[in-house]
């Protein structure tokens, strides 16, 4: 049977399992992830948000005074275009070992590409979520000595005052969620019973913990030490984008000694953190270490209004 690459089946597959990853996270983190549409030219999205306005005061009814009334001011949101390739070589040999029908072939090739798409752009958000919120002082909790327990999510929601209520989830690494359901063992001598044996439950003050292992929930300070941060993030915290459409093509390649198909993805998803504009004079497409830096995200109005807050532990 001749290998037959369907290009339209393995995009569709691809979208397919980009759309239900990225969903899967903005189910786990309550919305605080959020993913869309929005294919737009240029590298970034400028949007003009109105600021607070009209202050009420005391009026006196028998005043014939002049008054000078307020201005709109105006507060610029910005997001960044980030750029996806990937590229692919598989050799018709290893095609034919594959062990499946042509249609399985192709949705297994569309599976996996999307997958790894999804990853790519999960990774992204958080990168820049981490990068805004670690860039105003007054969003972190901890200084990276201690390990994670419920107190120091506790201190971390706080430093949002009256509106901790907003967070309603956290993103945290393996390690942190282990130490959490070891806290919770320990903290009863009744382990059988506790919801941390039959259900993996764990005191989270009443929100939801999406565990996720990726680089942007690592800190490294350069000189030996490290740790993870567990972000408690507000609805809406990050969106991501698909800004030019996700394309998959194959071509034929019988220039290597094996011939065989070349796969190459490309699109674009423009990542907007709420509450912070990415500073454009970071540049374009920005790197990972650009998108993490603190220089990279300037806060729009105060960090009641941002994308949530972080614990910073071991």
């Amino acid at each position: 049977m001749a290998i037959q690459i369907k290009d339209t089946v393995i995009q569709t597959e691809a979208i397919i399992g980009v759309k239900d990853n990225l969903e899967a996270a903005q189910t786990a983190t309550q919305g605080a992830i959020q993913v869309g549409r929005n294919i737009h030219k240029g590298d970034f999205v400028n949007q003009t948000l109105f600021d607070e306005f009209g202050t009420i005061g005391r009026r006196d009814p028998n005043s014939d005074a002049a008054v000078t009334p307020e201005r709109l001011n105006g507060l610029e949101d910005v997001a960044v275009k980030l750029y996806f390739k990937g590229d692919l070589f598989v050799t018709n040999t290893e095609l034919e070992r594959y062990g499946s029908s042509v249609s399985g072939m192709n949705k297994g090739i569309g599976a996996t590409i999307g997958r790894n798409i999804s990853r790519w752009a999960l990774q992204k958000a958080l990168i820049a979520l981490t990068g805004a919120i670690t860039s105003q002082s007054g969003l972190i909790a901890g200084n990276g000595t201690t390990n994670a327990d419920v107190g120091i999510l506790n201190d971390a929601v706080f430093n949002l005052g009256d509106v901790n209520g907003d967070v309603v989830a956290f993103a945290a690494p393996s390690l942190v969620t282990h130490k959490l359901i070891g806290n919770a063992l320990s903290s009863t001598a009744d382990k059988i019973s506790y919801g941390a044996v039959y259900d993996a439950q764990v005191g989270t003050l009443g929100r939801s913990l999406w565990t996720v292992d990726n680089p942007a929930l690592g800190w490294d300070d350069g000189a030996g030490n490290t740790g993870n941060y567990t972000l408690g993030l507000v609805k809406n915290a990050v969106t991501i984008d698909e800004s030019e459409i996700i394309k998959i093509l194959s071509d034929l390649d019988l220039t290597q000694e094996n011939s065989g198909y070349r796969f190459k993805a490309e699109g674009a998803y423009t990542v907007n953190v709420k509450g912070f504009a990415y500073n454009s004079a970071q540049g374009i497409n920005p790197t990972d270490s650009i998108l993490a830096n603190t220089a990279s995200w300037n806060l729009i109005k105060d960090i009641k209004h941002g994308a949530g807050v972080i614990a910073k532990t071991l």
